[in-house]
């Protein structure tokens, strides 16, 4: 993990391309920005993503949803906008999912319940 470090600037588009990775920990680096990549849905070895309290910013890619063995979606504290895609209810294994403290607008979709 590369956690409550004194990070800056965008995610390297090389971390998008490590396909054997299981855990993407930069929470807490609160001068990381930029936007999540669609390209985060090649990561299928993922079970835990935590980017809260960074600068991340855009739309939720609908390509999360891919991450069939994913357990752990923290997204919190950011400036993600635009509403929570539908996708997210494919996530068979989630058991944490936070996404508060963001610009995310419009109901919760009905395949997150």
């Amino acid at each position: 993990t590369l956690d409550q470090n004194l990070l800056t600037g965008k995610i390297p588009d090389s971390v998008w391309t490590m396909t054997s990775l299981t855990e993407i920990d930069i929470r807490d680096n609160a001068a990381i920005n930029g936007s999540l990549p669609k390209e985060i849905g090649m990561l299928t070895n993922l079970n835990k993503v935590n980017l809260g309290g960074t600068q991340m910013q855009g739309q939720l890619p609908t390509e999360l949803g891919l991450l069939s063995d994913l357990t752990n979606l923290i997204l919190d504290n950011n400036l993600y906008n635009g509403t929570i895609p539908t996708e997210l209810g494919q996530l068979t294994n989630l058991l944490i999912l936070l996404l508060n403290d963001n610009n995310l607008r419009e109901e919760i979709p009905t395949q997150l319940g």
